[in-house]
């Protein structure tokens, strides 16, 4: 029974965890019994030692022996080489014919040829799904489109693009919330593994703050990255160090992007808009107003991914001169009182802003702020009410969605002029 349990629960264990435990049989054949053992003995001492107070101790030393062997068991299992696999999470139709075809073999088992038949039709369906999953990720790259998550990972953030060419690149992974709560491991990657993602083609770390780069450490460790992409700036914080050692201990190139750093590929063009590539070190508590800034140019839509500038940083950005226009914001540290300055929003004029929030005690985001946007007459998205917001474009058109509210959407024409360069891919660095 326990053999067909575990073998029974592998598909359900793959979709929600995307793990399979390559010695989860023998653990359970193993530690099942000693479960056997705790919960009588541990019932048997719990009303003993009710009775009898001052017994309590010698009777709960057995019990606390045998949770001793059951743990302990099951850390040192779990602690063996290769001891789980990452995995694809099955689709809901994959998993559907996975078990229609363990149910026609248990319920059909004197009838071979309706057995066959069923398994066929089952390994047919499955066959589909998974040939659906993998086209539908090729579809949009063959279609040249564009689409890009800003994940609802708190007052953090963390954003994937998918590029028209098919590239991947994920800027920044949100970090901890507490010592027990890694939202990069939690949400993060397993997002990437739900969209089947199992390399990524960039990652990008915008600064050293916790709630931006903590992150990419779990995305460094459990998925291979292409290139990781970072300003340079010596930093106070040691978390760029981390990050950084991270990426070289899986021999990941490096490359430093700076103001007038140009990324093209086919029918589109990635923009390096701030810091400055004058600047070599940043002082104390500065990193927010020196980080990396993106602008993405689809066709006519543009995307500004303006990290966690604030006032200081948003006035060195208007005084680069840079062409901050963009249809879609991804709106300034979270949308606090301290960025989102009139003189930067008159500049970009966006017409669809998404703040990534999630703690409103820490003020993010300001109502003024948000009154600030909807006055210049741009839809607001928030994480910390419309979940993750689904973005998609065609070059002409863009669509923004909240994935949890349904219906809330915004959809409109790029008023922007098409890239005046479509390369296979050209970079440029300081």
């Amino acid at each position: 029974m326990t053999v067909w349990v575990s073998v029974a629960m592998i598909p359900i264990v793959a979709s929600h965890f995307h793990r399979v435990g390559l010695y989860a049989i023998a653990a359970n054949l193993a530690l099942i019994p000693v479960t056997s053992l705790v919960v009588p003995s541990g019932l048997a001492a719990s009303v003993l030692g009710s009775a009898i107070p001052w017994a309590a101790d010698a009777l709960f030393y057995p019990v606390h022996l045998l949770l001793l062997l059951l743990t302990h068991g099951a850390q040192w299992i779990a602690a063996l080489p290769h001891a789980t696999i990452r995995v694809l999470p099955p689709s809901p139709m994959m998993l559907i014919a996975l078990y229609s075809a363990a149910a026609a073999w248990i319920l059909l088992d004197r009838r071979k040829v309706l057995t066959r038949a069923a398994i066929g039709a089952c390994a047919v369906v499955f066959g589909v799904s998974l040939t659906w999953n993998l086209l539908e990720r090729s579809r949009a790259a063959k279609q040249g489109e564009l689409e890009i998550f800003f994940l609802d990972v708190g007052d953090a953030d963390a954003t994937f693009v998918r590029l028209p060419d098919g590239r991947t690149l994920l800027v920044d992974a949100a970090g901890r919330f507490s010592e027990s709560f890694d939202v990069g491991k939690a949400v993060v990657v397993p997002f990437l593994e739900t969209q089947w993602i199992r390399r990524l083609d960039y990652a990008l770390l915008t600064h050293p703050e916790r709630d931006h780069a903590g992150g990419l450490l779990a995305v460094l460790g459990s998925m291979s990255v292409g290139q990781l992409w970072e300003s340079g700036l010596r930093s106070t914080n040691p978390l760029r160090g981390r990050v950084l050692r991270a990426a070289a201990a899986r021999a990941v190139p490096l490359h430093r992007l700076r103001r007038g750093a140009k990324i093209s590929g086919r029918g589109y063009r990635i923009e390096v808009l701030h810091p400055s590539p004058e600047r070599k070190t940043v002082g104390y508590r500065r990193d927010n107003d020196h980080s990396v800034v993106l602008r993405i140019v689809h066709g006519k839509v543009r995307i500004l991914l303006a990290s966690d500038l604030e006032r200081r940083g948003e006035r060195e950005l208007l005084r680069s001169g840079e062409n901050l226009r963009a249809e879609v914001l991804r709106v300034p540290h979270h949308g606090s009182r301290t960025s989102s300055s009139w003189p930067f929003l008159r500049r970009v004029r966006p017409r669809a802003a998404v703040i990534s929030a999630g703690r409103p005690w820490r003020g993010h985001p300001s109502r003024k702020v948000i009154s600030r946007y909807r006055r210049m007459g741009a839809k607001v998205f928030r994480t910390d009410l419309d979940g993750a917001v689904r973005m998609w474009s065609d070059g002409k058109t863009y669509r923004l969605e909240s994935t949890r509210r349904p219906g809330r959407r915004f959809e409109a024409k790029g008023e922007g002029m098409a890239p005046t360069r479509v390369a296979a891919e050209r970079r440029r660095t300081d």
